[in-house]
């Protein structure tokens, strides 16, 4: 297996990889290639984007890519997808990539921590677990629909 660095030239491939594995539980969304791609794309185009790909028999089989966000005293990376094929799941795809971020990231840009956004209680909640990641006790996500003040 290789792990390297994203390329403009993977988008289509990693834009199918993230439909096959989105489409899957415990995600279960309904994602074509073309929102895939226009999902993707902006989010590797920005200058504090880093990623890498892992490829496999001359195939991209997953990606781990985030940006990295300015902070009061060390800056953090963000991990905004973070995905495997699911037909090559649980071979240690995932473990390279994500040991790949954190060897890369570790001494480079001042990064002090790593964090990302999962289902809780899902099977990949799990994996990070096993890296050392935790459930915040300090932050909460929390979400509106746009036409929430639409009604008031």
């Amino acid at each position: 297996m290789i792990i390297r660095p994203i390329t403009e030239s993977d988008v289509e491939e990693i834009s199918q990889i993230f439909v096959a594995c989105f489409s899957a539980p415990p995600w279960n969304e309904g994602w074509t290639t073309e929102s895939a791609r226009a999902c993707l794309r902006p989010k590797l185009e920005t200058q504090s984007s880093r990623g890498y790909v892992a490829i496999l028999n001359d195939s991209i089989v997953g990606t781990a890519f985030g940006q990295i966000e300015s902070g009061l005293n060390k800056n953090k990376f963000n991990i905004q997808e973070f995905f495997v094929l699911p037909s090559v799941q649980r071979q240690g795809i995932g473990k390279s990539l994500l040991s790949k971020i954190f060897s890369d990231l570790s001494n480079a840009e001042n990064i002090g921590s790593i964090y990302l956004l999962t289902i809780r209680g899902s099977s990949a909640q799990d994996f990070y677990e096993k890296f050392g990641f935790s459930a915040s006790k300090k932050l909460v996500v929390m979400g509106a629909t746009v036409n929430l003040f639409n009604k008031n």
